[in-house]
């Protein structure tokens, strides 16, 4: 009978250090605080206006490769993030008066932010974001035209912003 019961507590004491342990482990707040994830974190800092200080676009599975720093060439970048998690993309080559506009919705997922583009509303896009004091860097993929001729080449977009 004494076996027994010390069997018995040993299997309590296993299945509480057990659930202990992965409760501690498995957590679903991706790597947030108090429950929020990093993702929600992140579009709650980044909500706002923002101003290109660089906007490279460089084009992907094409021979040449083409790149363009649209600020240094002169042209303009916008970005506008609304607390409902839409968020509009404004463009402007140099010397051209109509902008290139993108739009869709930012969708906070664990430690990372979807895009949803309007223009294929069905497809999520991964674009990286990093926030540093009052610089915001996001790097993701991207149509853009560059010689605004309403051909859209797939680039790789690599924004450093400010608060505007």
């Amino acid at each position: 009978m004494k076996w027994k019961f010390v069997t018995s507590n040993y299997r309590i004491l296993y299945w509480l250090t057990f659930i202990c342990l992965y409760s501690s482990c498995n957590s679903d707040d991706g790597g947030g605080v108090g429950g929020i994830s990093t993702g929600d974190l992140i579009l709650e800092a980044i909500t706002g206006e923002w101003a290109a200080t660089s906007a490279t676009f460089t084009t992907v599975n094409v021979n040449p490769v083409r790149s363009r720093d649209l600020i240094t060439d002169g042209g303009l970048c916008d970005l506008s993030i609304s607390q409902n998690r839409r968020f509009s993309l404004v463009v402007r080559n140099p010397g051209v008066a109509g902008p290139q506009l993108t739009t869709g919705l930012f969708e906070p997922n664990g430690n990372f932010i979807d895009v949803r583009l309007d223009t294929d509303p069905n497809v999520l896009v991964r674009w990286n974001f990093t926030l540093s004091g009052d610089n915001l860097s996001i790097d993701g993929p991207l149509d853009y035209d560059f010689e605004d001729d309403g051909t859209f080449e797939q680039t790789s977009m690599a924004l450093q912003l400010i608060p505007n």
